[in-house]
């Protein structure tokens, strides 16, 4: 799964400096095999943890220290884990403004950090992609944009209307490794909590970079709180009204929520490949008269979000495109398979 979304904003004066692109993937399964989790049975005895000056390795249950690697450790002093530095809810702002979000106390953050977002317009539901599923017109969109600065993350609204962004930052850094520093666990308070930190051996004991940390107490943790693989069979309910610009089939999710934010991560499954999701509709007029009529293509995929709840729409059956029949007149045409299936994270950002 794609985790690298948003971009610049227009403000941003182009450097023709070659630049490295950096791809991220989110390390999930995008079909419908199951979440690899490699554990064996637990033995009495087993050190599946070693804190001391060399490093920091904690272990998946039934492994060793001595006697483990990769995927097989949980956390790893030798490699550098992208952990989520920041997760959270903007208020709204409105077309034209920004909003700022702040590093955590004593973190620079990196320009190569991975920021995630679904937005969401001030007052209507949350679709992912995101949607205004009514008034629409190509100059009134949902536009955003973002980026990081090593105080924080500013997001750009380049729309035409008020947006809420709920997004999560990822420590990815390139950067080189701090020096000079002896501690591998740390006990401090950054002014407003204590905290404990872990990190590498030999770097920074007072400015540690993000890939320096292997754990701290202070950052988020992403829990799973639903995922699953729904096939089209399995799209069984029939819409009617306003749902049909959604889709003309659907199915949902229900999941319990104890006080956090859904955050949604899918992938849609086609016959052969596998893509991220895209809603898209097809507006026809048949005639000179202004009059139309559309509907989502076949391609189509998206997702409404609750708070408890995730609501997939498809459209199967409908056409792909519009195609010219050769008479000076267009029409409804299938080109592209139905969408197979769609593979679901649904994570919890704590409030």
């Amino acid at each position: 799964m794609d985790g690298r979304s948003g971009g610049l904003p227009s403000s941003f004066q182009w450097d023709a400096t070659p630049r490295d692109i950096v791809t991220v993937w989110w390390d999930l399964p995008a079909d419908n095999n199951a979440i690899p989790k490699p554990s064996l049975p637990v033995q009495s005895g087993q050190e599946v943890m070693r804190l001391n000056s060399a490093g920091f390795i904690l272990t998946r249950p039934g492994y060793t220290v001595d006697n483990s690697s990769g995927r097989q450790r949980i956390i790893d002093s030798t490699r550098n884990p992208p952990l989520c530095l920041m997760a959270g809810e903007t208020g709204a702002f409105a077309p034209g403004a920004t909003a700022f979000v702040p590093a955590p106390p004593g973190i620079s953050l990196s320009a190569d950090c991975v920021v995630e977002v679904m937005a969401r317009v001030d007052g209507l539901p949350q679709y992912v992609p995101s949607l205004i599923i009514s008034g629409y017109t190509p100059d009134f969109n949902v536009a955003l944009t973002y980026s990081v600065a090593p105080s924080g993350v500013t997001f750009y609204n380049e729309g035409q209307a008020n947006l809420i962004v709920r997004y999560i930052v990822f420590g990815v850094d390139f950067r080189a490794p701090t020096t000079g520093g002896v501690l591998v666990e740390r006990r401090d308070n950054d002014g407003a909590q204590d905290f404990i930190q872990i990190k590498k051996p030999g770097t920074s004991d007072t400015a540690p970079l993000p890939n320096d940390i292997l754990l701290d107490t202070r950052f988020p943790t992403l829990q799973i709180v639903a995922e699953g693989f729904i096939p089209l069979s399995s799209f069984t309910e029939t819409l009617s009204g306003d749902e049909l610009k959604l889709g003309n089939k659907a199915a949902t999710i229900n999941f319990t929520n104890s006080g956090f934010r859904p955050y949604l991560k899918y992938a849609v499954n086609f016959p052969g490949c596998i893509l991220p999701p895209m809603f898209a509709q097809i507006y026809h007029y048949p005639d000179n008269s202004g009059s139309y009529n559309h509907r989502p293509t076949n391609q189509s995929c998206i997702a409404q979000v609750t708070d408890t709840s995730v609501k997939f729409y498809i459209a199967p059956g409908n056409p792909s495109t519009m195609v010219n029949t050769g008479s000076g007149t267009w029409d409804w045409g299938v080109q592209y398979p139905d969408i197979a299936g769609i593979r679901y994270y649904i994570f919890a950002i704590p409030k």
